[in-house]
Formats: structure tokens, C-alpha cells, sequence
């Protein structure tokens, strides 16, 4: 990342608009920003921090950077643009702050908000003056999560590496292992091995629990049989189990084998008497039909004699059926005949009427053709009323136009005088206000400090409300120190505990083992432990009062200590936490009594009070003026409609007079009018009545005509029609009196050939359809059943042929008795193969459970291991996350070495701390120094100001160069430090400054901030702080020119 740009505004120490364009330092510059003391040099760098994450890089808030020098209406704000990579970025934040309103009086409070854009560069222009695409608009936490991505940084391990503040330069240099590992994790990117870690921890935890649940899944099976894994033997706990099954198979398998021999048993004899119960019932069955079959036998004779007379029936109606046709022929001939003589008899009627009325049509037509000679005279009579009428219209129109500018004349008349009482009472209204106006602005004179008071006010409640919330956070503090200090102490005592217990055990154990040894001791053999030939005290078990320790006991003890120590020492971790958090509050309690003065004594409610009143006083103002300028918009209105008004009365005079003219000239041409037509003649609507009757008679003469013609047409043809029809029914009549006759002939032959003696006789004989289909079934089915219950009693008789009647209740009883014994031997044996194939199952699923269980234990003696491996339960304490860190930070510690030695003359080199002091911590990220001088090793934390500056700007050097060399790393272009050279003496000083030349050549940009008179004269480009009365600004200043800011 390098600076390319830097604008503030009321920020700081800067009252007005400050712009540093780094640009004009040249390439990759090594630049010093000057000042005397309280200048405002931090501020620089507190803008272009605030700027990027929201925060300075000293303890003030973007709120209290605020410039007091400012005025009230200028906001502050901050815009930076830098580079990084290949792209231009342009950040602009504005942090929350009290401005006066733009429009009105008072103040008004705007939220924090800031933008960052993309720029498109432009070697024409300056970078403020470049293209830019949004990226994120007005959104604080979407931005700043935008920025902690690009720059890869978050705003605390940005002023650890890439910002030394004044002051707090020695952090990343005597940061702990856990803080040094989040600014490098974050800066190398080394997260992938962090989830390389949890990925091995969440795969064996999975793998130990699944093995657990197995586990309880195999102790669940054997409960299911009854089985619990109190019963053991030599073998162990799950042998004696897998016996215990083994046995319970065994003794269950006769008495399931015996049940299933007397099922079958019982089974067979059931089938048995079932199948001669079958026998018995179908032989019964026989015998019942037997008898049915002889009733319905005796039923069918009774039916012989009436079937003999349908029989009959039926061949009558089949001769009859024969001649059928032809009678039906002569019944159709002269039904026909009828009909065609009542047609002709209507047709002769019909000729007559027709004849009638065409006589009637021809007389009509004749009339209206003398009628009609009558219509050239109608015609001539409608000219002169036409052309009356004309001028009649004429003479009503300008009658009707008279009235309507008579109307008009008067609408004028009062549509003038509405505009006349309007000016009049609009002119009354004008004075009214303006008197009004006068009278509120006299009252509203000396109430313009009611707002500047409350806006004093309202910063003091919030930092009193914030005082009170600080001050009870303190008071819940303290309890919970104190509660934690208890956790503490009594943490303490049982750690003492099972450190006491722990060594009683390992004595123990010593004498134990001391007596195992003596019992293999041997006069004049040498002894295990020290080789002597003698042993004149032998360990007895009646010199030791304590009891076998084994060593799983020991190592129990031992890891309850370890826990015991661990524990303690978490809860020393969040005592000394609740103890910075309280120390934290105590400050800002401190700092808001100062900012507060004597209000920091003073009752909330007091102040609220004060605030109160003075918000209604305020609000009273404010309606007073709210209503002042209504008033005033109103008299402005006023004054509007007062011209509006002015021009409708003159427009309302112009229309009287213009409507009085026109109604005058049209007076005259009325009069005109009238004295040209007679009164006969002036009435439009007599004479359009004159020409409507005539129109009616001449309609009603041609439409009589018209209708006369038509219907003397229509009778001409009625007559022909009718005709017509009169002569074809007379040769229909004549063709069907031939065939009646025709067909009589034939019927008569056919009947006397018949067995019918007449037509009598005939019609008896006759069946329908349905009475011949009733009579044929009747008889078929009786022909059928009879001949089938002839059949059936011979197949019976001859199957019952000296046999008796089975007795079926005796047979049912006895069938019923083995049935009910065969649901019992099955049931009991149902029961034993439920039992028995319950134990099959349980030995089955036992079987996979154990495979299963050995698969996973295999498993996890891999994975676990690994996972241990990884997660640092090591003698180092050394995580996988960490040991990568810990490769990087030795290629960091030995570049920083490099500039660290020069810089210090060759005494001073860092490197890494491999030893492990605290066993309950993670090592492998501490920082020693090297001591050339004495050839010792020491902490860091014991070098002077002097050399902790130098060792803390070395590993800025070596962290910058060797992130820069790695590829994906975060790209550390720019370095910034805050004081400290002050610390240096003359050949320390030389030193860093050429070790900063050396980085610069190799594409560094280096910006140091002090006001060391020897930085000046070595570092010719620089940007000078100036301090005035009214707030500082800044100048550039280089090797060429000078400018201005």
C-alpha cells in the first residue's frame, strides 16, 4: 500500500482543508513529516488511519478529532488515495459529529459514514481528480470489513506493521506468542493450516465418539438379552458376555427343537380328522340334495298339462303369423286411401278461397292506382313552406342567441362585482398580517442563545449518562473480581492438594517398586538400582504401612495436577483480564470527570431538567418563528392574490362591456328580422308541422300502392298453387283405389288356404312378439329343468346307494379339541423360535458391532495421533499453525538480525525463543535478543528505549521484506514511524537512517515523523507541521520547490 493523496478538513489540529500530495516527494520517497510539539504531526497519520478503518492510532475517538478551531457548518472530513498492487483506491470517511444546520438556526447531529471507490488513472490529471466506480456506498461495517479484506490488515495489526505510533512501537516486538501469531497469520495468510488443524481435531473427535457410541451400542445389544457386564470371569468383561450368550443359545435350542416335533405331531392328526370331517360334510350334502331334487321333480309334473296348452298356443300364432303380411297390406292401402281423400277434399276448398281473394286484390289495387293521381299536387304545395321556414329558423336562432348574451351580460355584471368584494377583503387581510408580522418579530428579539445552550448541553448528559454507565460497569467489575479472586484461591488450594496427593503417591510408588526389587535380592548378587553385593535393609511389607501404588495411579495423580495447574491457570487468565477491563473503566472514568468538570458531580436529572426547559423554551421559539414565517408566507400570498385579484376585476370589466355590445347589435338584427316576416310566418314549428302532414299523406298514398300491388301478386299465385294440388290428389286417389282392391283379392286367397275358418279366427290366433317370447321361454324352461332334474337324480341316487347319514356333530367336537391343541404347541413354539431367533440376532449384530468397533479403534490409533501431533500436545507446546508461523518468523527474525546488527554496531541479533518456560501455554512465536556483549540470551522486553526502537523498526523491516517476498502476502509498500529516534545517539542515529535509505532503494516509501533537528538536515524532503493561533497547516517541502498547503 503507498500514499498517493491525503485530504483533511476540520480534523485535527487542521481548522480548514489540508491536502499533502505524496506524489510530489517523488519515487518510493524517504520523507520526514517536522513540527515543533502539538503541531500535530500524529495527526497525519491519525487521518490516514481514520480514513481506512474508523480509528486513529491513538486512543481518540473519530468523534473527538474534531478540529475546535473549525467553524460550526464546516464538517469534518477525511479522503485518502493509495495504491495497491495495480490499482488506485479513494476512501473517504466523515466521523460522527454536531453541525449547524444549513438552513434555520441550531445544530443537528450526523452519523459516521464513509465511501470507498475504484479509480481509473489519468497521467493528465491529479489523483483527486481521476474517474472513480463505487464500491461501497455510505455503509461503516460493510466498509470497514471492504478494507480489512484489501488491505489484509485490521486497524490494530495495521499500527503494529505498517504504522509505529508514538509510544506504542514496541508492541509487535513484545507482543505474546498468541498476539504475534494473529498479525502474522493475517499478514502470511496461513489460516489453511488453522483449519488443517480443526479438520484433524473434528475427525478424531468424530471418530472417539463414534467409537463410544459403538461402545454403548454393544453393552446395548447384550441388555437386550438380558445380559450386563457386571458378570466377569478370567477372560474379561466382554468374554464373559459373549459366554453368557453362547450359553443362553444353547439351552434354548432343545425346547425349541421338542415344541416343533409335538406341533407336527398335533398338526397330522388335525389334517386328519379335518379331511374325514370334509368327507362326512360333502356325503350330508348329497343327501340334502337328494330330497330337494325329488320335491322339485314333483313340482315340475304338476306344470305338464298348462305347458302342453302354451305349446299349442304358440303354433297357432306361427300359422297366423304366416298370412300376417298380406292382411297388414290391406289395413295400409286403405288407411292411405282415406288420407288422399281428405287432402283432396281440403285442395277443392282451398281453389276456391284462392280464386276469392285474387278477385279482392285486383279491385284494391285499382283504388289506390286512383288514389296515387293525387301526388304531384302534394308535392307542389311543399316549396313555399320549405323556404318559410328557412327564415323562420333564421329569426328563432337569433332570438336564442339574444337570451343567451343577455345571460352572459349578466353573469358579467356580478362575475365584477364577486371581484370587487374579493380585492376589498383581501386588502383588509394584507393589513392585518402585516401588522401581525411586526408584532411577532418584536417578541421573537433575544431568544437566538436558547439553542447554543442546548446544544452545550446535550454533549455534557450523554458524557454524564456515559460517566454513570462507566461507573456501574466498574461496580460490576469489582464483584466479579472479587468472585474470580475466590475461583482463584480456591483454584489454588486444590492445585496444593493434588500436589501433596501426587507426591504421596510417587513415594509410594518408589516403595513399592523398592519392595518388588527386595524379592529378588540375593546375598552376594549385586543390586538393580546400585550394584552393591550387600543388602543389610531389605524393604518387608511389615515396615510399609502404605498400600501397592500402581503406576496408572500415579499418572492419574499426575494428570489431575496438570489439570488442577490448567485450570488455575485459566482463571488467572480472566482475573488478569477483569483486571485490564477494570483498569480500562477506571480511565474513561477518569478521562469523562475531566472532560465534565463540575457537572461530573452534578444529578443527571438535574441536568435533564435544565435540558428540558430549555427544549421547551426552544420549542416555544421555535413555533413562534415556525408561526412568524407562515405568516409571512401568507402575506406573501396575500400579496399574490392581490395582483391575481387586480387582473380579474379589470378581466371582468372587459367582459361586461364586450357581452353589452354583442347583445345590443343583436338586438337590432332581431328587429330587422321581424319586420321582413309576417307573424303567420315567424313560427318555425307551425310550419315544420305544415310539412310533416303533408310528408305523412304522400307516405301513406305510395306505401297503399305499394301494398296493393304486392298482395294482387301473391293472390295470382295462391290460385296457381292451388290448382295444382287440387289435380295431383285426384290421380293419388285414383292409383290407391286400385291397389285397395288388389290387395283384397289376396288376403282372401291366403286365408282360405289357411286352417283359420275367418278373419275372426285370424285375429284370436294372433301372438305378439312378447307374448310369443313369454309363451317359447316358458315352455323351453321347463323342457330344460326337467330333463336336468331327471339327470341329477340318477348321479345321486346311484352316489348314496347303501350308504347312511354321517352323525356331523360328533366329528365337529372332535376336530374342534385338536384344533385348539395345535394353536397351543404352535404358539409355544412360535414363542421358543422368537426367542431363539432374538439370541441369532443379538450374536449378529454383536459380530458387526465388534468388527465395527476395531475398525474405529484402528482408525483413531492413526488419525488421533495425528491430531495430537497437530494441535501442539507436544513437549514443545507447538501447534501445526504454529510451526508454519514459526518458519516464517525465523526468515523475518533473520532479515530484521541483519539491519538490527548494523544499526546496533553488531551487538543485537533476535531470534526465536525454543525453549518452553510454561508447559499450560502455547510457545514457538517468543522473541530473545542475542547479546554480542555478554553472550547471553535475554527477553526483549529488558532492552532500553533506544534499543527497543531500533530491534522494534528492524522487525518492521525484515516482516515488511519478507511478506513482500511471499506470494499471495500482503503487499507492506509503506512504513511509518512516530518518534522514538529521539532515543538514539549519533551512530544509532546513522545507522537506521541508511538501513531506511537501503530499504527505500529496494521500493519503499518511508514516512518518519519526529522533531529531531538532525532528521531535518539529513532528509531534505519532508512536510513541515506549522503551528498558528487559529489551528496548523502543513507544507511540502523538497530538494526543488516548495509548496504550499
Amino acid at each position: 500500500m503507498k500514499p498517493l493523496y491525503l485530504k483533511m478538513q476540520a480534523f485535527g489540529p487542521f481548522a480548514g482543508t489540508e491536502e499533502v500530495l505524496f506524489t510530489e516527494l517523488g519515487e518510493n520517497p524517504l520523507f520526514l513529516i517536522n513540527g515543533p510539539t502539538g503541531a500535530g504531526k500524529t495527526s497525519l497519520l491519525d487521518g490516514i488511519s481514520y480514513a481506512l478503518y474508523g480509528e486513529t492510532t491513538g486512543d481518540r475517538s473519530g468523534e473527538q478529532m474534531r478540529c475546535d478551531h473549525a467553524d460550526s457548518s464546516t464538517e469534518t472530513l477525511l479522503c485518502f488515495i493509495f495504491r495497491l498492487a495495480d490499482k488506485v483506491y479513494r476512501i473517504e470517511r466523515l466521523p460522527t459529529q454536531t453541525l449547524a444546520k444549513l438552513r434555520g438556526e441550531g445544530v443537528t447531529q450526523r452519523n459516521a459514514s464513509g465511501s470507498i471507490w475504484l479509480l481509473e488513472e489519468d497521467a493528465e490529471l491529479a489523483p483527486q481528480e481521476w474517474q472513480r466506480k463505487l464500491l461501497v456506498d455510505k455503509k461503516i461495517r460493510e466498509l470497514d470489513e471492504y478494507v480489512n479484506q484489501l488491505i489484509g490488515l485490521n486497524a490494530k495489526q495495521f499500527r503494529q506493521v505498517v504504522v509505529l505510533p508514538q509510544g506504542k512501537f514496541r508492541e509487535l516486538l513484545t507482543a505474546n506468542s498468541t498476539q504475534r501469531e494473529e498479525v502474522f497469520a493475517s499478514l502470511f495468510q496461513t489460516q489453511r493450516y488453522q483449519l488443517i488443524e480443526e479438520g484433524f481435531r473434528v475427525k478424531a473427535k468424530a471418530l472417539q465418539s463414534q467409537y463410544s457410541r459403538v461402545k454403548e451400542e454393544i453393552s446395548a445389544i447384550y441388555l437386550e438379552a438380558g445380559i450386563t457386564a457386571d458378570a466377569t470371569d478370567e477372560s474379561g468383561d466382554f468374554i464373559a458376555r459373549e459366554q453368557q450368550l453362547a450359553a443362553l443359545l444353547a439351552a434354548a435350542e432343545g425346547p425349541r427343537e421338542a415344541a416343533e416335533v409335538e406341533y407336527k405331531r398335533l398338526n397330522q392328526r388335525y389334517v386328519e380328522a379335518a379331511r374325514n370331517l370334509d368327507r362326512a360334510s360333502e356325503l350330508e350334502k348329497q343327501f340334502t340334495r337328494y330330497e330337494e331334487l325329488l320335491r322339485e321333480k314333483e313340482a315340475l309334473d304338476k306344470q305338464k298339462q298348462a305347458m302342453a296348452k302354451l305349446d299349442k298356443l304358440l303354433a297357432r300364432g306361427k300359422n297366423a303369423a304366416k298370412i300376417q303380411p298380406m292382411w297388414q297390406r290391406v289395413a295400409d292401402q286403405r288407411h292411405a286411401l282415406k288420407r288422399i281423400e281428405r287432402t283432396q277434399s281440403e285442395a277443392v276448398v282451398a281453389a276456391k278461397k284462392a280464386q276469392t281473394e285474387h278477385s279482392q286484390a285486383r279491385k284494391a289495387y285499382e283504388k289506390a292506382q286512383r288514389k296515387a293521381n293525387e301526388l304531384p299536387e302534394l308535392r307542389e304545395q311543399q316549396g313555399p313552406l320549405k323556404r318559410a321556414l328557412i327564415d323562420a329558423q333564421k329569426l328563432q336562432q337569433a332570438r336564442s342567441e339574444q337570451a343567451l348574451l343577455d345571460k352572459r351580460k349578466q353573469q358579467a355584471q356580478e362575475s365584477a362585482q364577486v371581484s370587487d368584494a374579493k380585492l376589498a377583503e383581501a386588502n383588509i387581510e394584507y393589513r392585518a398580517v402585516e401588522k401581525a408580522i411586526d408584532a411577532q418579530e418584536a417578541l421573537i428579539v433575544g431568544q437566538d442563545n436558547i439553542a447554543v445552550k442546548l446544544a452545550q448541553l446535550e454533549p455534557k448528559i450523554a458524557q454524564r449518562q456515559e460517566l454513570s454507565q462507566h461507573q456501574e460497569r466498574e461496580k460490576q467489575l469489582k464483584t466479579k473480581q472479587s468472585s474470580v479472586q475466590a475461583e482463584v484461591d480456591s483454584a489454588r488450594k486444590q492445585l496444593q492438594a493434588a500436589e501433596r496427593e501426587e507426591k504421596q503417591l510417587v513415594r509410594g510408588w518408589h516403595l513399592s517398586q523398592a519392595l518388588l526389587l527386595s524379592r529378588d535380592l540375593a546375598d552376594g548378587e549385586p543390586c538393580m538400582v546400585c550394584g552393591s553385593l550387600e543388602h543389610p535393609a531389605l524393604a518387608h511389607e511389615q515396615t510399609n504401612n502404605t498400600q501397592v501404588v500402581e503406576q496408572e495411579t500415579v499418572e492419574a495423580a499426575q494428570a489431575n495436577t496438570g489439570q488442577q495447574r490448567e485450570i488455575l491457570g485459566n482463571i488467572e487468565q480472566k482475573l488478569l483480564q477483569l483486571n485490564t477491563e477494570l483498569s480500562t473503566e477506571q480511565k474513561r472514568i477518569k478521562a469523562l470527570q475531566v472532560a465534565l468538570g463540575e457537572a461530573a458531580e452534578q444529578d443527571i436529572s438535574a441536568l435533564q431538567q435544565e435540558r428540558d426547559v430549555l427544549q421547551r423554551q426552544a420549542e416555544a421559539n421555535a413555533q413562534q418563528k415556525q408561526e412568524l414565517q407562515q405568516q409571512k408566507l401568507r402575506f406573501r400570498e396575500i400579496r399574490s392574490e392581490l395582483e391575481e385579484l387586480r387582473k380579474q376585476q379589470q378581466f371582468a370589466q372587459s367582459a361586461l362591456q364586450s357581452a353589452a355590445h354583442a347583445a345590443e347589435a343583436n338586438t337590432i338584427r332581431v328587429q330587422e328580422l321581424e319586420r321582413e316576416l309576417p307573424k303567420d310566418r315567424r313560427n318555425s314549428t307551425q310550419i315544420e308541422q305544415k310539412i310533416a302532414e303533408i310528408n305523412d299523406v304522400i307516405a301513406s298514398i305510395e306505401g297503399e300502392l305499394e301494398r296493393a300491388r304486392q298482395t294482387q301478386e301473391q293472390a295470382g299465385q295462391n290460385v296457381s298453387s292451388a290448382e295444382a294440388r287440387l289435380k295431383q290428389t285426384q290421380m293419388q286417389r285414383e292409383e290407391l283405389e286400385a291397389n285397395v282392391v288388389k290387395a283384397d283379392k289376396a288376403w282372401l286367397e291366403a286365408l282360405q288356404a289357411s286352417e283359420f275358418a275367418d278373419a275372426e279366427a285370424f285375429t284370436q290366433a294372433q301372438l305378439s312378439a312378447e307374448e310369443e317370447q313369454q309363451y317359447s321361454m316358458q315352455v323351453q324352461e321347463w323342457q330344460q329343468s326337467s330333463q336336468h332334474n331327471a339327470t341329477l337324480l340318477a348321479e345321486l341316487s346311484q352316489a348314496i346307494e347303501g350308504k347312511g347319514r354321517p352323525a356331523l356333530d360328533t366329528l365337529n367336537a372332535e376336530l374342534k379339541a385338536l384344533e385348539e391343541n395345535v394353536s397351543a404347541a404352535l404358539e409355544k413354539m412360535q414363542q421358543l423360535n422368537n426367542e431363539y431367533q432374538t439370541l441369532q440376532n443379538i450374536a449378529q449384530r454383536l459380530k458387526a458391532k465388534e468388527a465395527s468397533s476395531a475398525e474405529l479403534s484402528e482408525r483413531y490409533q492413526v488419525l488421533g495421533t495425528l491430531a495430537d501431533a497437530v494441535a501442539g500436545n507436544n513437549s514443545q507446546r507447538l501447534t501445526l499453525h504454529r510451526f508454519v508461523l514459526s518458519i516464517l518468523l525465523d526468515d523475518v527474525l533473520h532479515e530484521a538480525s541483519v539491519r538490527l546488527d548494523k544499526m546496533s554496531g553488531g551487538r543485537y541479533l533476535l531470534r526465536r525463543d525454543l525453549d518452553v518456560a510454561d508447559k499450560r501455554s502455547a510457545a514457538g512465536l517468543s522473541l530473545v535478543v542475542d547479546d554480542a556483549y555478554t553472550g547471553r540470551t535475554r527477553p526483549v522486553n529488558t532492552l532500553s528505549g533506544g534499543e527497543s526502537f531500533m530491534a522494534a523498526l528492524a522487525l518492521a523491516l525484515g516482516l515488511s521484506d519478507v511478506v513482500q517476498s511471499y506470494a499471495g502476502g500482503i503487499r507492506l509498500e509503506t512504513l511509518f514511524i512516530d518518534e522514538g529516534f529521539g532515543s538514539l545517539d549519533e551512530h544509532a542515529l546513522d545507522a537506521a537512517i541508511a538501513v531506511l535509505a537501503e530499504l527505500r532503494a529496494h521500493g519503499r516509501t518511508i514516512g518518519i515523523i519526529s522533531h529531531v533537528r538532525e532528521l531535518k538536515e539529513r532528509l531534505p524532503d519532508r512536510i513541515d507541521v506549522i503551528r498558528h493561533q487559529s489551528g496548523s497547516s502543513t507544507q511540502l517541502v523538497n530538494q526543488a520547490t516548495v509548496s504550499g498547503r
